[in-house]
C-alpha cells in the first residue's frame, strides 16, 4: 500500500490507526520513525496498550480493570465491523500486534501501511516535549543529549505520597530522588503549603530556576503532574514528565538501581516573592468566583462517577458525599488517559467535553476529590495538546465540603445525565 492509497482512503473516511507508542504519536521521533508526528486524521490504538496488559507487575484485578478499559476505548472509536481499516507503524512490529487484537474483536478488513513511506504533512502536539519517552530520559542519564551541554543541573524525581517505599528502594530510575508529596501539601484539604514552606521544599531538593527537572511516579494517581504544575508555577523553567511513568521505563527494559535516594540539599535561587502558584492552582475563593461569574471560566468536576453522583465520598478522610452546585461534570479523570497511563488524543477529549456540554473556548478549572492529582493530569495533558486556558482547583471536593456554609448537592444520581 502506498501513500496515494492512504490519502484516497482518508478522503473516503476510512479509519486510519496509528499503532505506535503514544510518544511517537504526539511527536517524538521514536519507534523507527524517520519523521515526527502522526498522519493528521489518524486515531491512535497503540501496541503498547496490549504489551502493558502483559506486564507481570499488574495485579489480577488491575489487569482485569485495564482490559475492560481497552475494550471501552475500542468501542468508543466506533469502527464498523464490515468497514476497511488502515493500520500503520514505522518499525514493522506494532501494526501486527494491533491487527491481531482487532481481528479477535471482529474487525477483519485490515490494511498495513509503513509510515516512513508517507509523503504528506504530519501532526504533532504543540508541547509534546513536555511528555518525554523513556529512551530519551535514558539518553539524558547517559549524557548523550544536547540538553546535557546546556544545563549543568539536571535532576530526576520520583513523586509519590509518603516516605521512600520498599518498592522505590528495590528498583528506581538511576539517580532518581524521592519526593514525598507531604513536602509541599498539607491537611486537611491537601493543598499546597505556605510560600515559606514551598521555598524550603525547593531548597531541600536543590531545585533552582534553571534546574532541568524530570518527574515520574510508580502509580497512576497523578502525583508527578501535580508536582510538575506546582514547580512551573513556582518559577522552575524546565519541567518535563516521563510519559507512562515507571512502568513505561520497565517495559523498555532500561537500567534500574536499588537503594535510598540522597537529597541534594543544595538550596534554591527562587524566592517566596517570585512564586505565582495561583496562576495554575486555583484556590477556594477563586473557585467561588468562577461559580458566581465574577471570574470567567467553568469549574469542571472530574471525579469518578460514584463520587460525583453522591453515592460515595471516595476517601476515608472525606465524610460527606455530593457535588458542588454549578460545577459541570467532565467525566472521570480516568477517561482522559490511555490504558498504559499515557495521554489520550485531543479529538477524543474534545468529544468528552462536547457530551458534557463544556465549552472548550472558555477557561476550565478541573478538580477531583482532594489535592488535585487527577485534575493536574488532565490539565497537563491539555497543556501538552496546546490548550493554555486550563487550571486546577487544588482543594477540590474535600476543601469545599469542609466548610458547612458552602452549598452542596447531596441528591444521589442514578443515571449519568449526559448519556
Amino acid at each position: 500500500m502506498d501513500a496515494a492509497f492512504v490519502r484516497e482512503a482518508l478522503g473516503n473516511d476510512v479509519p486510519v490507526i496509528d499503532a505506535r507508542s503514544n510518544c511517537a504519536y504526539i511527536g517524538w521521533q521514536v519507534d523507527g520513525a524517520v519523521s515526527r508526528g502522526h498522519i493528521p486524521q489518524a486515531t491512535d490504538f497503540s501496541a503498547d496498550w496490549l504489551r502493558y496488559l502483559q506486564e507481570a507487575i499488574l495485579s489480577k484485578r488491575e489487569k482485569e480493570r485495564r482490559t475492560e478499559m481497552l475494550k471501552t476505548r475500542l468501542a468508543e472509536k466506533s469502527f464498523a465491523p464490515d468497514s476497511p481499516l488502515i493500520i500503520y507503524d514505522s518499525n514493522g512490529e506494532d501494526a501486527a500486534i494491533v491487527a491481531s487484537y482487532l481481528k479477535a474483536n471482529g474487525l477483519t478488513e485490515l490494511y498495513y501501511f509503513d509510515l516512513n513511506d508517507w509523503d504528506g504533512p504530519l501532526a504533532t502536539c504543540p508541547r509534546y516535549d513536555k511528555l518525554v519517552p523513556p529512551e530519551w530520559v535514558n539518553a539524558l542519564i547517559d549524557k548523550r543529549l544536547p540538553v546535557n551541554k546546556v544545563f549543568s543541573d539536571i535532576k530526576i524525581f520520583e513523586c509519590n505520597w509518603g516516605r521512600e517505599s520498599i518498592t522505590f528502594m528495590g528498583s528506581h530510575i538511576p539517580g532518581a530522588i524521592h519526593i514525598d508529596t507531604d513536602e509541599f501539601e498539607e491537611a486537611p484539604a491537601w493543598t499546597h503549603v505556605s510560600t515559606d514552606k514551598l521555598h524550603d521544599f525547593l531548597s531541600l531538593n536543590g531545585i533552582k530556576k534553571d534546574t532541568f527537572t524530570v518527574l515520574y511516579s510508580t502509580g497512576d494517581q497523578g502525583a508527578e503532574y501535580k508536582t510538575a504544575i506546582l514547580l512551573a508555577a513556582l518559577g522552575v523553567e524546565h519541567v518535563v514528565v516521563l510519559n507512562g511513568g515507571y512502568t513505561a521505563w520497565r517495559m523498555k527494559g532500561l537500567p534500574t538501581e536499588r537503594g535510598v535516594s540522597v537529597k541534594p540539599n543544595s538550596g534554591t535561587d527562587i524566592t517566596p516573592a517570585e512564586m505565582a502558584v495561583d496562576q495554575r492552582l486555583v484556590n477556594l475563593q477563586q473557585a467561588k468566583q468562577i461559580l458566581s461569574g465574577e471570574r470567567d471560566g467553568q469549574l469542571v468536576d472530574i471525579r469518578e462517577w460514584l463520587e460525583y453522583s453522591g453515592q460515595v465520598s471516595g476517601y476515608d478522610y472525606i465524610p460527606k458525599a455530593g457535588r458542588i452546585p454549578g460545577a459541570v461534570y467532565g467525566d472521570s479523570w480516568l477517561a482522559y488517559k490511555n490504558v498504559d497511563d499515557t495521554m489520550r488524543n485531543l479529538r477524543e477529549v474534545q468529544s468528552i467535553w462536547q457530551k458534557c456540554r463544556i465549552d472548550p473556548e472558555r477557561p476550565m478549572a478541573f478538580f477531583c476529590g482532594s489535592a488535585g492529582w487527577g485534575a493536574a493530569m488532565v490539565e497537563y495533558f491539555g497543556n501538552v495538546s496546546g490548550i493554555s486556558h486550563l487550571s486546577v482547583f487544588e482543594g477540590g471536593w474535600c476543601e469545599w465540603q469542609l466548610d458547612e456554609s458552602n452549598p452542596t448537592d447531596t441528591e444521589i444520581l442514578e443515571q449519568r445525565w449526559f448519556e
